[in-house]
């Protein structure tokens, strides 16, 4: 056998050796299970976590747990066996020598958490600063000391309910009524839901400091908020915020600063829906940069849902709200309903408006050179181009036709100017965020000389002339025009003939 050949069999020997001695010396991750127990039902879940090891898993069966967990320095997951509806993490008994948050981390040692299935309520928070004794995280506290950025936490089919860091008499509380997320990697949140939670300073359900953060499918009800910034949701990190098929709903009845704060480089906000039956900005998105030398931003708000229910025929008050000094952002597809929009920017900052309904609201742009207007419909909405220089192009004032706005449905009829291909903006496509699925008892209405596909009660309020006999169920050609008189021998005679 040649020399070579005998090293390459000595090296590959080599490599097995130690493989296997790795393998032998890297414990499995196992595997816990909890169950109920109503006569000691404290701290049982804790108990078995203090036992188990970094990259345990923790199954819960069905019961309610009344749970305050320290975790330092170990990445583990929690499990509920029968789901959130049944599995319950309960903060409302105090625990000698623990905090008040459901689950925590004190010394922010890197590690990962992972969440699913459970409900967990009444949490209250924690102190994890030695240095303002700060209160933060109402069910989970979760961070990350130093700058490498590199844990997470991940929260799958979730409740979180009645949690909260305190009054407006606490005025250490960090933020984060459910979650602070603090100096993360990612965070990512996915069919989970919110409600009855508060925090006296950011985030009423989440506060969030992390390079990603993701919320995908779930539902946030703002009841209490937080009495600063992001009554629903406070973000700040220089990496992506995504919100994707998510409800924020309120009904809070009192101004609140705004439901989502965000700073974010990156922001993705799309088919989502945002509905307000008290004050408009309980649920208002407000995206913004005031850092010297702020990066570029880049902002997609998409196919999303705005509906201030209780707000005036004309609102005043923005539920999107975006300030940036140097960025580029489109918002494209949307459907505003009794709000207002306010977008602004700096010199180089570009902005598409496409495809969307602003109905019974307002839009004020403060918009540098290099942005459009285009296939939009404003109806019964002031345009304000402060500064004149967006290209504005098949933008139409018309009825859009909701299906039911009375009762929150904004699809589209038939014969709405916003369908797609409908003259004459055929080649705007779908105006909204809603198809077509009704059939109204549309037709043509004269107010004056113009032609408006509108109801008859529409028609009403406008003053107009519904066209109903005969029916005309367009306005090509235009119905309303006064018809010229036949340049006839005839006709020339008559009128010389009447002076």
């Amino acid at each position: 056998m040649s020399a070579t050949r005998l090293n390459g069999l000595r090296a590959v020997l080599l490599v097995c050796l130690v493989v296997g001695f790795l393998a032998v010396g890297m414990p499995e991750a196992a595997t816990w299970h909890v169950t109920p127990d109503p006569a000691h039902p404290e701290d049982r879940v804790g108990a078995v976590a203090a036992q188990a090891a970094s990259g345990d898993t923790i199954l819960i069966e069905p019961g309610v747990y009344y749970e305050h967990i320290p975790l330092e320095g170990k990445s583990l997951t929690f499990m509920g066996v029968g789901g959130a509806g049944g599995t319950v993490l309960d903060g409302g008994r105090s625990l000698p020598g623990r905090e008040g948050s459901i689950i925590y981390t004190l010394s922010g040692a890197p590690a990962d958490l992972t969440l699913e299935g459970l409900t967990l309520r009444n949490g209250t928070g924690a102190r994890y600063s030695e240095f303002f004794d700060t209160i933060g995280g109402g069910a989970v506290l979760w961070w990350s000391a130093g700058t490498h950025r590199t844990a997470s936490i991940t929260v799958v089919g979730c409740v979180f309910e009645d949690n909260s860091t305190g009054g407006q008499d606490n005025l250490l509380a960090a933020g984060g009524g459910a979650i602070l997320a603090e100096s993360l990697g990612s965070v990512w949140i996915e069919r989970c839901s919110f409600s009855g939670n508060a925090s006296h300073e950011q985030g009423g359900d989440l506060c969030i400091f992390a390079e990603n953060a993701t919320a995908l499918e779930c539902d946030f009800q703002i009841d209490r908020g937080s009495w600063s910034g992001g009554s629903s949701i406070h973000h700040f990190g220089l990496g992506k915020l995504t919100i994707r098929e998510c409800a924020f709903r309120a009904d809070m009845g009192g101004g609140r600063w705004c439901g989502i704060l965000t700073e974010a480089s990156r922001v993705e906000i799309i088919d989502s829906r945002f509905i307000d039956f008290g004050s408009p900005l309980a649920t208002r998105i407000e995206i913004t940069f005031e850092g010297v030398g702020a990066p570029p931003q880049e902002v997609l708000v998409s196919g999303n849902l705005f509906w201030s229910a209780a707000g005036p025929d004309s609102a005043a008050e923005p539920s999107l709200l975006v300030s940036l000094p140097n960025g580029a952002y489109t918002v494209r597809g949307n459907t505003f309903v009794r709000c207002g929009v306010f977008l602004a920017s700096g010199t180089g900052s570009r902005l598409v408006f496409r495809n969307n309904i602003i109905a019974r609201g307002s839009l004020d742009l403060l918009i540098a050179p290099g942005g459009s207007l285009e296939c939009n419909a404003f109806w019964r909405t002031a345009v304000i181009d402060r500064w004149g220089n967006l290209t504005q192009e098949s933008n139409t004032t018309a009825d859009p036709l909701f299906c039911d706005e009375a009762q929150g449905d904004f699809t589209l009829s038939e014969g709405s100017p916003c369908a797609p291909y409908s003259p004459p903006h055929g080649e705007c496509d779908l105006i909204g965020a809603r198809p077509v699925s009704c059939v109204l008892d549309v037709l043509a209405c004269c107010v004056g000389q113009e032609c408006r596909l509108v109801t008859e009660a529409e028609c009403g309020v406008l003053g107009g002339e519904w066209m109903s006999d005969p029916p005309r169920g367009s306005c090509e050609p235009s119905p309303c025009l006064t018809p010229a008189l036949e340049s006839t021998w005839g006709a020339i005679k008559a009128m010389f003939r009447e002076r």
